[in-house]
């Protein structure tokens, strides 16, 4: 996932494209909330699927990105 994320990174610099870092947010949000390292439970009900935490952040990245606003 990180090698491919770099080459997201890469592309939207060098076409000067947003891009809501998803990779980046779910890291930190893991680190910062995950002290147990748990597999599931986090961001995720079962490693895939986003919870409502999970769903929540990648909405409010999404609009950040979008300009729309950001979820209260």
């Amino acid at each position: 996932m990180n090698r491919y994320s770099d080459i997201i990174r890469k592309l939207a610099a060098e076409y000067q494209l947003p891009l809501a870092d998803l990779r980046q947010l779910w890291q930190q949000y893991n680190d910062e909330n995950n002290t147990n390292n748990d597999e599931k439970g986090i961001l995720t009900t079962d490693r895939v699927h986003l919870n409502q935490a999970g769903n929540a952040m990648v909405a409010k990245a999404m609009l950040q990105v979008l300009g729309i606003g950001q979820l209260q």
